[in-house]
């Protein structure tokens, strides 16, 4: 024990715990540490972790890292993280094989891949030199041997049923091309996709055409049953009675014969029948016209050598039998009237846009609507639209003066400088009126020159007479 100040210090030990106190002189003890037995327990210091940092690899092993700061210090002997920076591991898988355009690449299932343009990857077994399609990554077939990078995906068959189709073989230019409806499943092959690896067929890759892998500029192969002759649209081809025929298109199968320079139509093929006698050559027929005899009612008739440019064009009335050329349907077979097919109007093989030529019975003079036409008495009339004829006098610069109709010879009065075919009939008029008929004749020259302007084409008719027609100026 020792003296301090005015105390006394004294060292007591109770057990194992120890602890100082001071006596002072005259007055009673108390303590000046720790109080109690034991003191107060340590206080660590307070703070936070921050987020782990970015993993400073996106594979193939990385770290991150994170620190400690402390917003409060430790008491009473507490303490604090240490070290304040923590490091653990990250993004541990292997880096895939990032691959390009054009190439093939060996294909390993431990292994990751991607295209650095972003396409998607196709798979593909090597046997035999050629690439055979595998499925598309990552669901590649068990015995893949190679992936690459496929070009754009073409929209198989099943989805194009009733779009434009392809001739056999034709490259596929665009999505959604196909074999046509004959064809029995075939296959494409894609030339293109790993074009950078290999030569000839090694960088080929064969696949269904209606696979995920028949992309944009496969090639396509189209094959049709065996036992048939698949006609190409276009040409003609040498007709052989022992052969089945049939279009590649789905278009019937017309027969011709040539002769003089130009095909004549014999009928369209079957199966059954085969092709008329003297057939020479077979061919796909265009769509059909609708024959005349269909058209017997229709208001809309065709003038002569009119071009059958929309279905059901015809010869007028009064034509004979006549006949039209189809110069379309065998375009890429030789050149002029060799590639023409020649058939009655009425025949089936005379298709959409036949040249149509009609031809009317010799002795007359078939007129057309809308002329006026120099009057032969030597002549007989007739309009190949089936109108009257009507008769006119010419009158200096005023209106014409009707003259009637012709008579069932298609001879005109006498007096007549004119022939013309009438509009249709005007309702007769009961009061003593006239008419000025200026819809019959709507040329300004007639048919011989003659000058035929302004007043000069009108027809001055009383209004009972036949030659006032529907929309003349009445007046009374």
């Amino acid at each position: 024990m020792a003296a301090i100040g005015a105390g006394v210090l004294l060292l007591c030990s109770a057990s194992s715990v120890g602890a100082y106190f001071l006596i002072p002189n005259g007055g009673t003890t108390g303590p000046t540490g720790p109080t109690g037995p034991t003191g107060p327990s340590p206080i660590p210091c307070e703070g936070d972790w921050s987020d782990w940092s970015d993993c400073d690899k996106s594979c193939g092993g990385g770290s991150q890292t994170r620190t400690w700061t402390t917003t409060t210090e430790a008491k009473y002997g507490g303490t604090c993280p240490s070290p304040t920076t923590e490091t653990q591991a990250c993004n541990t898988a292997a880096c895939p094989v990032e691959m390009k355009d054009g190439e093939a690449y060996e294909y390993l299932s431990t292994k990751t891949y991607t295209c650095e343009s972003g396409k998607d990857i196709g798979c593909a077994a090597e046997s035999n030199g050629i690439m055979t399609a595998k499925g598309v990554y990552p669901s590649c077939g068990s015995d893949t041997s190679h992936v690459y990078c496929m070009n754009p995906k073409t929209v198989t068959n099943a989805q194009y049923n009733d779009n434009p189709k392809t001739t056999a073989s034709h490259r596929l230019k665009a999505n959604g091309k196909r074999c046509y409806d004959a064809a029995m499943p075939s296959y494409c092959q894609d030339d293109q996709s790993i074009a950078a690896s290999g030569y000839g067929n090694t960088r080929k890759i064969q696949t269904n055409a209606y696979d995920r892998q028949c992309v944009d500029n496969s090639v396509l192969y189209c094959f049709y049953p065996s036992g048939t002759e698949w006609l190409e649209d276009g040409s003609a081809f040498a007709y052989d009675s022992n052969k089945n025929y049939a279009c590649k298109t789905g278009k019937e199968v017309g027969c011709a014969a040539e002769g003089s320079g130009i095909m004549s139509a014999k009928g369209v093929y079957s199966n059954s029948t085969k092709c008329g006698s003297g057939t020479t050559h077979v061919y796909c027929m265009n769509p059909k016209t609708v024959t005349s005899v269909q058209y017997a009612n229709l208001s809309n008739k065709t003038i002569s050598s009119h071009r059958l440019t929309s279905t059901g064009k015809r010869c007028y009335d009064g034509a004979m039998p006549s006949y039209c050329q189809d110069d379309q349907s065998i375009a890429a077979s030789g050149s002029g009237n060799t590639r023409k097919i020649s058939t009655n109007v009425d025949s089936r093989q005379c298709v959409d846009n036949s040249i149509l030529y009609c031809y009317y019975p010799s002795g007359k003079e078939w007129m057309d609507d809308g002329t006026a036409y120099n009057y032969d008495s030597s002549k007989k009339y007739a309009c190949k639209t089936g109108k009257d004829v009507g008769c006119a006098a010419k009158n200096g610069n005023d209106p014409m003066w009707d003259k009637g109709t012709a008579n069932s010879e298609g001879k005109c009065p006498t007096g007549t400088h004119y022939a013309y075919c009438m509009a249709p009939k005007q309702t007769k008029q009961s009061n003593s009126c006239y008419c000025q008929n200026d819809r019959s004749i709507t040329k300004s020259t007639s048919s011989g020159g003659d000058d035929l302007s302004g007043q000069k084409r009108k027809i001055h008719t009383n209004t009972t007479s036949r030659a006032c027609v529907k929309n003349s100026g009445i007046y009374c």
